[in-house]
């Protein structure tokens, strides 16, 4: 039950601990952030805003994305358990 109680609390929100423990996806982020950083510099000024809505609709889409990955995940898991304890 401490599971149970810790994600009606809010203490488990898997969402905030992405990459997290991840030392690649650490180093992916950084650089990426570098590489946008590096980017955006070479842009005109005037396409700065128009770049940073692209990849906010990017970043949208990976959300989207992720989330239901996990909810296609938490339905595997349980079917695999509900298999488990399936008696033929």
């Amino acid at each position: 039950m401490n599971l149970i109680r810790e994600i009606y609390n809010g203490g488990l929100i898997p969402a905030d601990s992405v990459g997290r423990r991840s030392e690649k996806y650490s180093l992916i982020r950084e650089q990426a952030y570098i590489a946008q950083q590096n980017f955006i510099a070479k842009l005109p000024s005037e396409l700065h805003d128009q770049f940073e809505e692209l990849m906010d609709l990017q970043m949208n889409l990976l959300v989207a994305g992720q989330e239901e990955g996990f909810i296609e995940g938490i339905r595997l898991g349980i079917r695999l358990m509900s298999e488990a304890y399936d008696v033929d």
